[in-house]
C-alpha cells in the first residue's frame, strides 16, 4: 500500500481513500506527496504516538514492550518512519491523479 502526505498535514501520512475523500467534500484538487518507509531512522512508537530512536527507552524498562519473538529483540509496536520521495500529484475530487512535475 501507498501512503500520501499532504504540506498541510504537518508530517502525518494517510492512504489514498483519505485524500479522494477530502477532495469530494472540498470539491478542489489537493497537492499530495508519495512516501516511502525510512529504513534505519527513527521509529513510530502505535502505542506512545510518538517517533522514538530504538535506543531510547524501548525495551524491558518500557511498559508497553512486546518483543516480536515473545523473549527479546525490537517491539511489536514500532513501525518505520517515512520520509518524502518528492513526487508530487494532485488529488482531484472524482479519484484521479495526475503527477505535478
Amino acid at each position: 500500500m501507498k501512503y500520501y502526505s499532504s504540506p498541510d498535514d504537518e508530517g502525518m501520512v494517510y492512504d489514498r481513500q483519505h485524500f479522494q475523500a477530502i477532495a469530494e467534500d472540498q470539491q478542489c484538487p489537493i497537492l499530495i506527496e508519495e512516501m516511502k518507509r525510512e529504513v534505519g531512522g527513527e521509529k513510530w512508537c502505535k502505542v506512545n504516538a510518538e517517533f522514538v530512536e530504538t535506543s531510547d527507552c524501548c525495551g524491558y524498562q518500557c511498559k508497553d514492550y512486546s518483543p516480536c519473538n515473545r523473549a527479546s529483540g525490537r517491539c511489536r509496536q514500532l513501525v518505520a518512519g517515512f520520509i518524502g520521495t518528492g513526487i508530487m500529484f494532485l488529488m482531484s475530487e472524482n479519484g484521479s491523479t495526475r503527477m505535478v512535475l
